[in-house]
């Protein structure tokens, strides 16, 4: 009986270890991918101008690095990036460039296009022009979040529409808007909106940046800066 009882307790052991190496197979399949990168959360501008404005994050506007270059070669200044604050648009389709920004880089039109919003119908202005979003991520390193040589359409009268509020940001300086932040950009984005608290956290997913990027759909470009922020002009 002794001898039976052996056996089976010999038995049930090979059985068990085969059950965990069945299943540590099954982990290593599951975990076996890349991990994707934690998304990059900051919480943009706050307090009373988000019930009065919406939104706003701090971005930059800047000629495209091939015209840059073309300058260069021809012995012509280019121009300084154009630092501001940008309209979070959940309504809007793409990023658009505020056309006085668009004016004071000297970016030369490519043509026109027809868009339809809140004001109803209205042809725009198109310009190519590298949009940067520059934050600081939970490690404390600054990322450069970038769609560069992007098409983008001009807002007219953006400026005069947001300087006759006076609207000041959390340090004092008076709001610069030049642009809007739209859904092509969003799509890789999370916002949480805080009403009682005034906040907006707001999360890069670089993992559907990424993804997107290697399928070829329009993503920004992310990368580890060296220099600091630029403060809105």
């Amino acid at each position: 009986m002794s001898g039976n009882k052996d056996r089976e307790k010999r038995l049930a052991k090979k059985r068990e270890k085969k059950r965990l190496k069945r299943l540590n197979k099954t982990d290593h399949g599951t975990h076996s991918e890349k991990p994707s990168p934690p998304p990059k959360k900051f919480t943009i501008i706050f307090g009373p101008i988000l019930e009065q404005v919406g939104a706003l994050v701090i971005a930059e506007w800047s000629v495209p690095k091939s015209l840059a270059e073309q300058l260069s070669r021809e012995g012509k200044p280019v121009p300084h990036p154009v630092a501001g604050h940008v309209l979070v648009d959940t309504g809007a389709g793409k990023t658009s460039i505020a056309q006085h920004t668009a004016e004071q880089l000297g970016l030369t039109p490519t043509g026109t296009s027809s868009s339809f919003g809140a004001h109803g119908q209205q042809e725009s202005v198109r310009y190519r022009a590298d949009f940067t979003l520059r934050i600081i991520d939970s490690d404390g390193k600054t990322l450069s979040v970038c769609f560069e040589d992007h098409e983008v359409m001009g807002i007219p009268k953006m400026k005069e529409s947001f300087d006759q509020f006076g609207l000041r940001d959390p340090n004092g300086n008076l709001v610069n808007v030049i642009g809007v932040l739209g859904r092509e950009f969003l799509r890789h984005a999370k916002l949480t909106y805080n009403g009682p608290q005034g906040t907006v956290d707001f999360e890069i997913d670089t993992h559907s940046v990424e993804t997107a990027r290697q399928s070829g759909i329009c993503a920004p470009k992310i990368e580890v800066l060296t220099t600091p922020i630029r403060a809105p002009n």
